[in-house]
């Protein structure tokens, strides 16, 4: 039975981004320095929980997910902070999507310190009697005895009701309802509590120095680079967080090293930041797909050659769908950019004569020579002509190219 959960995607995220990313480059690295090639490491931020980490050895898979919170350090956090117990939802529901899966661990993951639970008014209206010690220094030691377990449930379950109260489904509460003190034990206990840890700017110093101290990698010269490659990394994860498939989400141990190599040979780019530009323009007012936009200057076209067309553009689509927005508009920019301009010779020519083939192929080579030229200063996910190709077909039929002055696009920013 699939069970509905919150979605967290649309909550606060204002706190930590850069703090989960550089954990989760850490964990990367951590993994790295075991120079073990039997294991390979995918990690992603932002999916499952703040940061995710799955490591496939010969041994098996070990799955581990990382709520990170970077607070002001006179903050102090107890088991009853909102902080906490939300990430203890989480970390509950990812352990029933996942069946109880015995190779699933957690970590909560701070820069403050904990202390102990105030007799405040939700304590006493859930009727919760408080340890003798803060129930958080319980977990922290792995003591799950029967008393403070028995806090922890009447607390969770309460914020787990007030949290699905106004969502479609209650999520997984009638299961949890029926948790036996086993079973929370084996919940609790496969939770790493880390207070008093580093914030980002005390961990950003930590990974240039890792970087610069790896036993990784020895054969490539970053020198004085390190910075720069924590800036990609962090680059990376933040552009796969928009990703939806989750076998691509990750960031490996191979983009590491890619990084590495682009570094050391002086081959790192910028992104194009003419997206901005195609974010501005206006839709196109032609409504005609592809197909009829080649009918209407060639009505005998070949329609086998029009299916195939169809079959590119359903092609590029789908490789878009791997991209950030802006590495897909800045894309569709250029190549559109340098069509607009070769279709201006076309349709000013007065001698022309309109070959649907003969002009892609024009307009093929103007695009191709157009994303050559920018690849010189700006870095493209897709460069191959299959690529540029499809981006020409899928722009003609999303409106933006056409083969008649009709259809003609005027659109400015």
């Amino acid at each position: 039975m699939t069970v509905k959960t919150k979605d967290r995607e649309a909550g606060d995220k204002s706190k930590g981004f850069r703090l989960q990313r550089l954990r989760a480059i850490n964990l990367l690295l951590e993994q790295m320095e075991k120079n073990d090639e039997n294991i390979s490491v995918f990690a992603s931020t932002e999916y499952l929980d703040d940061v995710y980490i799955k490591t496939v050895s010969p041994d098996g898979i070990i799955t581990y997910t990382e709520g990170d919170k970077n607070y002001d350090p006179a903050k102090r956090f107890s088991f009853m902070s909102n902080e906490v117990t939300n990430s203890l939802i989480i970390f509950l529901d990812n352990w029933l999507k996942c069946e109880l899966s015995e190779t699933l661990y957690f970590c909560f993951y701070t820069n403050v310190e904990y202390t102990k639970e105030k007799n405040s008014p939700t304590v006493k209206k859930l009727s919760i009697t408080l340890p003798s010690k803060a129930i958080l220094e319980y977990l922290v030691n792995n003591e799950l005895e029967d008393d403070v377990i028995e806090c922890i449930k009447k607390r969770l379950l309460y914020e787990y009701e007030e949290q699905y109260k106004n969502e479609v489904g209650n999520g997984y509460l009638e299961v949890i309802k029926k948790f036996t003190n086993e079973r929370w034990i084996s919940f609790l206990s496969r939770i790493n509590w880390k207070f008093g840890q580093y914030d980002d700017k005390k961990l950003e110093k930590i990974l240039v120095d890792k970087i610069k101290n790896r036993s990784f990698l020895g054969y490539i010269d970053v020198t004085n680079k390190e910075d720069l490659i924590i800036d990609l990394l962090t680059e990376k994860f933040s552009a796969n967080e928009q990703l939806t498939d989750p076998l691509v989400k990750h960031v490996t141990t191979i983009h590491v090293e890619n990084i590495f190599l682009r570094i050391s040979k002086d081959l790192v780019k910028k992104d194009d930041p003419i997206y901005d530009i195609w974010e501005t323009l206006i839709k196109p007012s032609d409504t005609r797909g592809i197909q009829q936009k080649v009918i209407d200057v060639d009505p005998e076209y070949n329609k086998l050659k029009l299916g195939l067309k169809a079959r590119d553009i359903v092609g590029i689509i789908k490789e878009y769908q791997q991209l950030t927005d802006q590495e897909k508009g800045s894309y569709r920019y250029r190549v559109f950019e340098a069509c607009q301009r070769k279709l201006v010779d076309l349709l000013t020519n007065k001698d022309r004569v309109i070959d649907i083939d003969v002009w892609l192929e024009e307009l093929f080579e103007a695009a191709k020579n157009h994303i050559e030229d920018k690849s010189r200063d700006y870095s493209y996910a897709i460069t191959s002509d299959d690529a540029i190709k499809g981006a020409i077909l899928e722009l003609i039929d999303s409106c933006f190219l056409s083969f008649d002055e009709e259809g003609f696009y005027y659109g400015s920013i």
